[in-house]
């Protein structure tokens, strides 16, 4: 078995996780078991663009017609059955992604489809639609001297209410042009999988993070200027909502009284507000610019 530590998890696999931290075996037994699923349950599914999505009291089912089907149980084991001839390195996609963001809600955590770095003391998270810089933008702060906290999947621990931050993968996924405008050369860099032109940035010093309280959320959106808007409470909440993977996998999850509040909490103890950025890569430094001058200046206010 493989072991890693991430989200404040102890994690077992039988598939190798390169982006997740290694740790060395423990005594105690796994939080997470992920393993190759012998037998499919039944389950009612619901359908979505390329995934069936099925669910019970204690399990989720995922089926997708290009990865096969995975199973999330009770927050606590991840079973896979690949379709035929997926290549290791493709399994892994929806392991790290949506079955992990699944394990986490399961488990009562707050989980973003986000990025989130440190800048400074301050936690600060990245969410947006498909595409709109979430992991180039936490890239390049990395590459800034910052460290990086989670990718993609971005949980926090709402503690006596005030929203923390679980150190998650140790690696982002980027593009290649992504790659080229925070210094990286795509060709020395490891892709994603073999049908995917992503690639595995990994930083080059990363420091062992620690769960840091979220300050700072800021929403992506594309403008013509670099700047930074509020946003009202129903507008954040909103927006906070939909990028929950409550909200895009488990359908009605969303709508619970729990989640509603962890949600409410995030917008009474962090700041949150629209970050407006240019489209394209060439603003990539003056956006990095803005962000590191603007939560530097409200830690000292």
């Amino acid at each position: 078995m493989h072991r890693y530590v991430a989200y404040g998890l102890y994690i077992c696999s039988t598939l190798p996780l390169p982006g997740l931290r290694p740790s060395l075996p423990l005594d105690s037994e796994a939080d997470l078991t992920i393993a190759p699923l012998s037998e499919a349950p039944v389950l009612p599914t619901t359908e979505r663009p390329g995934l069936l999505v099925g669910r019970t009291d204690e399990a989720v089912i995922l089926r997708w017609s290009h990865f096969g089907t995975y199973v999330v149980r009770a927050g606590r084991r991840i079973e896979y059955a690949p379709a035929p001839g997926l290549s290791e390195s493709a399994v892994r996609v929806p392991l790290l992604g949506v079955c992990m963001g699944v394990v986490l809600h399961q488990r009562g955590l707050l989980t973003l489809h986000a990025s989130a770095v440190m800048i400074g003391d301050r936690a600060v998270a990245f969410v947006g639609e498909k595409g709109a810089g979430k992991s180039t933008t936490a890239a390049a702060l990395v590459e800034r001297g910052h460290d990086l906290l989670s990718d993609d999947v971005t949980a926090l621990s709402i503690e006596e209410a005030a929203p923390t931050v679980l150190p998650g993968t140790a690696a982002i996924k980027l593009w290649p042009d992504s790659l080229e405008a925070v210094g990286r050369d795509p060709s020395t860099t490891p892709v994603l999988h073999e049908n995917v032109e992503k690639r595995i940035f990994q930083p080059s010093d990363p420091a062992e993070p620690r769960a840091r309280r979220l300050r700072y959320l800021y929403v992506l959106e594309q403008g013509e200027q670099i700047g930074s808007t509020p946003m009202s409470t129903h507008e954040a909440l909103g927006e906070l909502i939909r990028h929950t993977y409550a909200a895009r996998f488990l359908g009605d999850a969303a709508a619970s009284p729990a989640h509603f509040e962890q949600c409410a909490s995030v917008l009474r103890h962090a700041t949150v507000r629209k970050l407006i950025r240019p489209k394209g890569i060439e603003c990539l430094s003056a956006l990095i610019d803005f962000i590191e001058a603007e939560v530097s200046e409200e830690s000292t206010s």
